[in-house]
């Protein structure tokens, strides 16, 4: 018998909110020209797609915004830093997560796994993935299922977006490190406390105007 993965509602939930977590995030920070070190100018914005999350048998892509720059010394274009491997089409830690998966049940049993934790990705894609070399992802075995520590974190801070307020690039960058993210959890402790007192000081100059 092939081997199978149970993924449990709250295992489902948690993956599903670090996703959402990552709707409409901006990463518009990169130091210099990837080619010559040169330095950059801002140039414009692109979407593009984190991940595609099915509910109700609806999918709709969860997408961020990154910004383009152009360098002044050799005029080529690049992105800022974003949580993407190199030509891929969703966000590292969805690709984490395949990739784990990928590597204790068969690619059509790591699809299903993911269709349980809303995500939307085929077996091919998933097999297209593994041939790509990516370093294997940190995880935490929560209830059976191997999650990449970068959803965790991301859904850590989905929580406190609850609480109020939004996260921003930096904070996205620290959950989602490549690879393993040894020490980003207190990263995101210093980053969260960052953004709760700039929500504190927005809320106070919409008070006061």
């Amino acid at each position: 018998m092939k081997k199978k993965i149970l993924v449990p509602s709250m295992v489902a939930d948690l993956v599903r909110q670090g996703l959402l977590t990552m709707e409409g995030v901006r990463f518009t920070q990169r130091s210099a020209c990837p080619s010559c070190q040169g330095v950059l100018q801002g140039y414009d914005y692109r979407r593009k797609r984190f991940a595609t999350l099915v509910e109700d048998e609806t999918a709709r892509d969860i997408q961020v915004i990154v910004k383009r720059f152009v360098c002044r010394s050799c005029g080529g274009v690049s992105m800022a830093d974003a949580p993407f491997y190199p030509a891929t089409r969703h966000g590292a830690p969805v690709v984490d997560f395949a990739l784990v998966l990928s590597r204790l049940v068969s690619y059509r049993e790591a699809s299903r796994v993911l269709a349980h934790c809303h995500i939307e990705m085929d077996w091919g894609t998933i097999r297209h993935y593994a041939t790509r070399g990516f370093p294997p992802a940190a995880t935490f075995p929560l209830y059976g299922v191997p999650v990449p520590l970068s959803l965790l974190y991301l859904s850590i801070l989905g929580l406190q977006i609850d609480k109020g307020g939004s996260i921003v690039g930096t904070e996205a960058l620290a959950a989602c490190r490549l690879p393993p993210a040894h020490g980003a959890l207190f990263q995101l402790v210093g980053l969260s406390e960052d953004r709760d007192e700039r929500n504190k000081q927005e809320k106070e100059k919409d008070r006061i105007s």
